[in-house]
């Protein structure tokens, strides 16, 4: 008998350092909705986020459930999906915020930075404003979450 086969999550969505059309749609989904843009970019801070689960669920869902080569694969494990979402966008937050601090003024280091991480413009679109918005919000308003699209969609987390 032939050894055991790799999982379609392991074998297939391998997203780090890569160009993945998954992660434009994760921080696609963030960029849509401010409850899981907070969840996100909190997940890279020592400050717990607002949202739990729900917004790495509610993503995984989205990008995966009917994506012509995960759909089956999701909905045999969407716990699994929903982790490798969470670990993904705690990466990329974790990242983000690690790497902005150290860029340069040179257009060499940011050059470098976007090769390492394509993902890098659609995090700096979306939570560098979220950190705009984040720093003139009020301290005293705990459940404040700031908005960065006026778009309005029927499904949230």
């Amino acid at each position: 008998m032939p050894g055991k086969r790799p999982s379609p999550l392991s074998r297939r969505l391998d997203w780090k350092g890569s160009d993945s059309p998954y992660s434009d749609a994760i921080m696609e989904t963030l960029e849509l909705y401010p409850t899981c843009l907070d969840w996100g970019y909190h997940l890279g801070c020592q400050t717990k986020p607002k949202q739990g689960q729900s917004c790495a669920y509610f993503i995984a869902r989205r990008v995966f459930r009917d994506d012509p080569e995960f759909s089956k694969p999701y909905r045999r494990n969407p716990r699994g999906f929903e982790r490798r979402v969470r670990a993904h966008v705690a990466h990329m937050s974790k990242t983000y915020q690690a790497v902005k601090g150290d860029i340069g003024n040179g257009p060499k280091t940011l050059d470098r930075v976007k090769s390492r991480y394509p993902w890098w413009d659609w995090a700096e679109k979306v939570w560098g404003e979220f950190e705009k918005q984040l720093s003139v919000a009020s301290v005293d308003d705990p459940t404040y979450i700031p908005s960065t699209t006026t778009s309005s969609s029927s499904s949230s987390p």
